[in-house]
């Protein structure tokens, strides 16, 4: 009788790991990622806008700034990104954190869901980051969405910055 409920018990098991749900990491568990190849950003001396709402690439300038906070959720000057606007006082911590990886640039190319950083946290009090040429930095926005920015080019630290973003789609 032991044996019958010992099969009983592990058939049950692997029974319940091949329901809907029970996997960890499952293809349709993975968020497909939306990319932006070539994004802009300027600090202090650049011709671009230093805010980012990373739901779509858009960037703001200084002048749009105020009118369009509840969508930045990054910003850029001097080698770094801020939760917040590190050239004034006019705008809140929008609650966007970071953390350095050890992604490379042919990594984050190819990713095309969130397998290999959708367990990846940013520490609750990083709320800027400095990065250099060929870094790739992990986000997390107040709202939860995650993403990885790569660093491209820049022509200063307060200069204007090409990077490629790639975010969860939900």
């Amino acid at each position: 009788m032991n044996r019958k409920v010992f099969t009983l018990a592990i058939v049950t098991v692997f029974a319940w790991f091949a329901l809907p749900g029970c996997k960890k990491d499952k293809v349709e568990d993975l968020i497909l990622l939306d990319s932006y190849d070539e994004v802009w950003l300027g600090g202090w001396d650049g011709a671009n806008g230093s805010g980012l709402d990373t739901d779509n690439g858009q960037v703001y300038g200084y002048g749009s700034l105020k009118g369009a906070s509840r969508f930045v959720d990054i910003f850029f000057d001097r080698s770094a990104f801020f939760s917040y606007d590190a050239d004034g006082s006019e705008l809140p911590d929008v609650g966007t954190r970071f953390a350095p990886t050890s992604f490379t640039t042919a990594q984050f190319d190819a990713m095309v869901n969130d397998k290999d950083f959708r367990f990846l946290e940013p520490k609750a009090v990083t709320d800027s980051i400095r990065f250099a040429l060929n870094d790739v930095v992990l986000f997390k926005t107040r709202l939860g969405k995650k993403g990885l920015i790569k660093i491209i080019s820049m022509t200063s630290p307060t200069g204007d910055l090409k990077c490629a973003l790639k975010t969860q789609e939900r």
